[in-house]
């Protein structure tokens, strides 16, 4: 026995049950099925794009791609090909089936301007299909506006970069010339720590490494610098409160001074112990006379 099963889709895979029945089937019913799965053959150019393909410039010099879908396609269609190119086609895109359903095309970008030629191929589980007849579209070139545009964007973001580099050039410069004025801190320390411990008595006063830096400071350290202060101003020399009368008894000659005094007698330690007598003047030596040292916190020991 054999039948023909018409109006198929080509190259489908259908499952057929087979049953055996007789008078008695409406009441006892058929007997156990039989199956077989057979594939039906593929139909020459159903895999073919029937319609004409369209396109639709896009921005950014893209275009969009429009083609009909096969209508009875050999199975089910797996994906399109897209052939372009400018003078050759030699450029490919894949369009998946479900990109195709979702957009209805295919969207081709980074296209230079000018004309261009395209193909479309669908492929289904049977192979592929036949290329679609070439359709033409240019793509158009950015126009003078979009350029202009695009310049007043980009200059004053030029600008503010320029800027911007130019400030930062400025802070390292003055940063190190900063840098450089004041000296390697740790070189510095470690050379005074030097000379602090190789001579103590070469030790420079607090005013005195002001005045040897003082060139070097910024004009506000004038206003208000302990150096440039009124307290800063050196002691008044001392005088020596002698009176007149006493002067013509006082020495010019330490030598003959010595020779002339008399010699202390027994009574001298009295004398010591209740102070000089009438008449005897007590020479010391003044202020300014006395050997001054530096002290290393700024100042003189012996200043008033």
């Amino acid at each position: 026995e054999r039948t023909v099963i018409s109006n198929l889709r080509p190259f489908t895979l259908y499952r057929i049950d087979i049953h055996s029945c007789n008078h008695e089937a409406e009441k006892l019913g058929c007997s156990a099925s039989n199956f077989v799965f057979a594939r039906t053959m593929p139909a020459e150019g159903a895999d073919d794009i029937p319609g004409p393909v369209t396109w639709e410039p896009r921005p950014e010099n893209s275009i969009f791609l429009k083609w009909p879908e096969p209508e009875n396609p050999n199975g089910l269609i797996l994906m399109y090909e897209i052939k372009y190119g400018s003078q050759v086609e030699d450029q490919r895109e894949c369009v998946s089936r479900q990109e195709y359903r979702k957009y209805g095309g295919a969207k081709l970008n980074r296209l230079n301007p000018g004309n261009y030629t395209a193909r479309i191929q669908a492929t289904s589980l049977s192979g592929n299909g036949s290329w679609t007849e070439p359709v033409f579209f240019y793509v158009q070139a950015k126009t003078t506006y979009e350029n202009f545009i695009h310049l007043i964007i980009a200059l004053p973001v030029a600008v503010l970069l320029i800027v911007g580099g130019l400030v930062i050039m400025l802070y390292v410069f003055h940063r190190k010339r900063n840098n450089s004025r004041l000296g390697n801190g740790v070189m510095l320390f470690e050379l005074m720590r030097m000379c602090w411990q190789y001579n103590p008595k070469m030790r420079p006063s607090f005013l005195e490494i002001i005045s040897s830096i003082k060139d070097e400071m910024e004009p506000g350290f004038r206003e208000v610098s302990f150096y440039y202060s009124e307290e800063n101003k050196p002691p008044e020399p001392e005088e020596l409160d002698l009176e007149p009368e006493n002067m013509e008894s006082v020495p010019l000659d330490p030598s003959a001074s010595s020779s002339s005094l008399p010699l202390p007698d027994r009574h001298s330690g009295h004398k010591a112990e209740n102070g000089p007598g009438p008449g005897v003047l007590v020479l010391r030596a003044s202020f300014d006379e006395r050997q001054p040292y530096a002290h290393m916190n700024g100042g003189r020991k012996n200043e008033r």
